[in-house]
């Protein structure tokens, strides 16, 4: 999804890139693009007390 996007219709395929107003399909991802396995990413990055619906 790209930031500022306004969905108007709903998208049922997974791993898209959609964006734009109205959103459309951009690029088709694959399952093992780095953006899905986040790896290098640790999980500990959070503030105290995040409970991931924002703070």
């Amino acid at each position: 999804m790209g930031m500022g996007s306004v969905v108007t219709r709903r998208f049922d395929d997974d791993y898209l890139l959609i964006a734009g107003a109205p959103a459309v399909v951009r690029k088709r991802l694959a399952p093992q693009d780095a953006y899905f396995a986040r790896s290098y990413l640790s999980h500990d990055h959070h503030p105290a007390g995040y409970d991931g619906r924002g703070l």
